[in-house]
């Protein structure tokens, strides 16, 4: 096996290979020359040398020193491109305003989206390569998901590009899309109240009943439950996933103004759980790597 096959199933890599595609999604996109881009996994840079012809300038994150350092020797003479050799994941976001347009890894989507969408300073817009199945769970397209919940009073989520897969070297055994996650400039819910809603999404979706109004009932005191269905009724004989984002903005709000601390308690908890049972699925997946390293 070739070294450039040996890194691509190390990094799970599928590249775009058309200059002319990749220009028109460029172009089509709300990046300018005042923005700051990141670039999550840019290998040889055929989204890099387009970004840099259009935005201000161009963070380039790439895990594969071999890819790091052709970009850095491509690049050198570019005063708006700055390349760091290391895992998108362990990168600290800039505070200040940027945006996101990548090609990234399937196999870390949710990772990297979860990253990009739950810091202090969120990318202000993204423009993501996913696969179509993670781009229908994030959006919601198929019915409502915990993430597309989670997501929606702050992000605006959209299908900008559908891929062919002979669009990419290797070609994927997947449907591509391209994703795009543009920040509300008003949030539907304030950011300091961010937290306490995705634990009571996260909390609702993990109580396994079939309706809102059970989970609520399973999860809090009952004063607390039968005040929420008092005010809201049939809004909560739903399935989580069969409920707008409406209906949950509307039970977040009514819990908060109860004003009794035991039910954001409860959410957290109950959202923490989920969250260690989800790392402990989560297994190391194999990788393959060159004979020559295995050797070292």
């Amino acid at each position: 096996m070739s070294s450039a096959k040996h890194r691509r199933v190390a990094y799970s890599q599928n590249f775009l290979h058309s200059r002319k595609l990749v220009s028109e999604l460029v172009d089509r996109s709300s990046i300018g020359g005042e923005d700051v881009v990141i670039e999550i996994g840019p290998g040889r840079g055929i989204i890099t040398e387009k970004l840099v012809e259009r935005s201000g300038h161009v963070i380039s994150i790439e895990k594969d020193p071999f890819h790091a350092d052709i970009l850095r020797h491509r690049f050198a003479d570019h005063t708006n491109v700055t390349v760091f050799a290391c895992d998108f994941l362990d990168f600290p976001l800039p505070e200040t305003p940027f945006k996101v347009f990548a090609n990234i890894p399937y196999r870390v989507t949710t990772a990297i989206v979860t990253k990009l969408t739950s810091g202090l300073a969120p990318p202000t817009d993204t423009y993501l390569t996913v696969q179509r199945e993670a781009a229908a769970k994030v959006a919601g397209l198929n019915g409502e998901s915990m993430m597309s919940i989670s997501m929606k009073p702050w992000f605006d989520v959209t299908i900008e590009h559908e891929f062919r897969r002979r669009d990419f070297v290797p070609r994927p055994s997947v449907e591509s899309v391209l994703m795009r996650l543009r920040r509300r400039d008003t949030p539907a819910i304030s950011w300091r109240d961010r937290e306490r809603f995705v634990y009571l999404v996260e909390a609702t979706f993990s109580a396994w009943q079939p309706t809102i109004e059970q989970a609520v009932f399973r999860l809090l005191p009952n004063s607390v439950a039968r005040e929420v269905r008092r005010r809201l009724g049939s809004s909560l004989a739903l399935r989580p996933s069969a409920a707008s984002i409406h209906e949950w903005i509307d039970l977040h709000e009514v819990l908060d103004a109860l004003g009794d601390d035991r039910v954001w308690s409860i959410c957290a908890s109950a959202s923490d759980r989920l969250r260690q049972q989800q790392k402990q699925l989560d297994r190391p997946k194999r990788t393959r790597v060159p004979a020559s390293r295995r050797t070292q």
